[in-house]
């Protein structure tokens, strides 16, 4: 495709674990402008070659029914407000989902299966997608969206350093399965502790990380680009947490 010359410009090599959170829009309406047809098909598409065949990709695929007690159908239920690609992504044949009900990501390449297999309760826990984008020493791009938006990862972190805004809460709701068996389950989020008026605010880590240069930016036709190392950002994240009391990670209204 014409952009892919763009998508080149990027620090993703062949063989990366990519996880992307998108607003395309923006990105979508400047490409026109230069005379360039633009997909959310393609646009996966082009990540994919970037990627190469020993690479993987990843899209939010986050539903907040289960947790509203609506219940949650794996194959049915839609990514919500997570963006043209991941709703693309949910169409696709070669991508396959995690299986928290709340948290799950499309995945596609190289290591599906490893992700696939994943069968974490918790959201953010050890043995979760998050842990595996950690261990595989992955990076996230931003396309025209902010930190505060959709950092997810932030809250793996939080969950594995231990932090006292936030505490587990179990939620159980129908659960129907990829074979179409409906049954009653129980996951675990960490959620925000909203007596204490906690609220997320993780844009000053993502300045952060942007000054030291674990969040490298681009300026793509006018839209702005952030990749992050999520194992480098972890550190920082941690160290916020620690000897910071998470003031670049929150803030409070009261």
């Amino acid at each position: 495709m014409p952009y892919s010359k763009y998508l080149s410009s990027l620090d993703i090599k062949v063989g990366d674990t990519l996880l992307v959170a998108s607003n395309i829009l923006q990105l979508g309406v400047n490409l026109k402008k230069e005379g360039i047809k633009f997909g959310s098909d393609d646009m996966i598409s082009s990540l994919q070659r970037l990627l190469g065949p020993d690479g993987t990709l990843l899209f939010p695929a986050f539903n907040y029914d289960f947790s509203s007690q609506k219940g949650y159908d794996y194959l049915h239920s839609p990514p919500q407000n997570m963006g043209a690609l991941s709703n693309q992504a949910f169409k696709r044949k070669d991508f396959m989902r995690t299986k928290h009900p709340v948290f799950s990501f499309f995945v596609s390449g190289k290591k599906v299966q490893k992700y696939y297999k994943l069968n974490n309760i918790s959201a953010f826990a050890k043995e979760s997608p998050f842990d595996l984008m950690y261990q595989d020493n992955a990076k996230m791009l931003f396309i025209d969206i902010e930190y505060n938006r959709s950092f997810t990862f932030i809250h793996y972190v939080e969950e594995i350093v231990g932090v006292q805004y936030r505490y587990f809460k179990d939620f159980t709701s129908t659960y129907k399965d990829h074979n179409s068996l409906e049954e009653q389950r129980t996951y675990t989020l960490l959620v925000r502790d909203l007596e204490k008026g906690v609220i997320n605010s993780s844009n000053p880590i993502g300045k952060i990380l942007e000054q030291k240069n674990v969040s490298k930016t681009y300026n793509i036709l006018g839209v702005k680009f952030a990749l992050v190392d999520l194992k480098k950002a972890y550190k920082i994240i941690e160290e916020d947490i620690l000897f910071n009391e998470s003031k670049n990670l929150i803030s409070y209204t009261k």
